[in-house]
């Protein structure tokens, strides 16, 4: 089970900088939604990844560039300041989707002050969440990696895919 304490560290995190992308592909038939956290701190997105179970994927620091704002008459035809912009800190960025996403939220949205529609993204991935055919196997595959690391499966995907709220498929829980 993930303690109390790191599910409310999470929320905090999620509260301050959690985005959601809506990806639309042509070969899906539901949008792809995706929370993500972008940050220069790599302890936090290390935390994050550990909680559920990625690799952190730094991304390099970016190199400076000249640019201009406007304002300058002196020695230009157009109005601009000449501004020098330092390099951009190194920022790392932790990804979840589809029912790996809808599986922390519905652990971690009770902790949260805002909710800032993530209530409604859970309850969209939910009810998008692929049961059969092609995508199903990955469904069920993060779902128990999240499992095993201690997340509660929420109980509509857990009936849905036929699993106990600790992530153990029904067939090995009667066995």
């Amino acid at each position: 089970m993930i303690p109390p304490e790191k599910l409310a560290w999470m929320a905090a995190i999620l509260d301050m900088q959690g985005r959601v992308n809506r990806k639309n592909n042509q070969s899906r038939a539901t949008p792809q939604l995706v929370l993500r956290v972008d940050s220069s701190h790599l302890s936090v997105i290390a935390e994050l990844c550990r909680l559920t179970g990625h690799e952190v994927e730094p991304r390099p620091e970016l190199p400076g560039r000249e640019w201009d704002k406007k304002g300058c008459v002196e020695h230009c035809g157009e109005a601009h300041i000449h501004c020098e912009m330092g390099s951009q800190p190194s920022v790392s960025r932790w990804t979840i989707t589809g029912a790996a996403m809808a599986m922390v939220l519905h652990n971690v949205i009770p902790y949260m002050v805002t909710d800032r529609g993530l209530t409604d993204v859970m309850n969209e991935a939910m009810e998008n969440l692929v049961t059969t055919g092609q995508g199903a196997h990955a469904v069920k595959r993060s779902v128990l990696r999240l499992a095993e690391l201690g997340w509660d499966v929420p109980p509509e995907m857990a009936k849905r895919l036929k699993m106990t709220r600790r992530g153990r498929p029904l067939k090995a829980v009667s066995a």
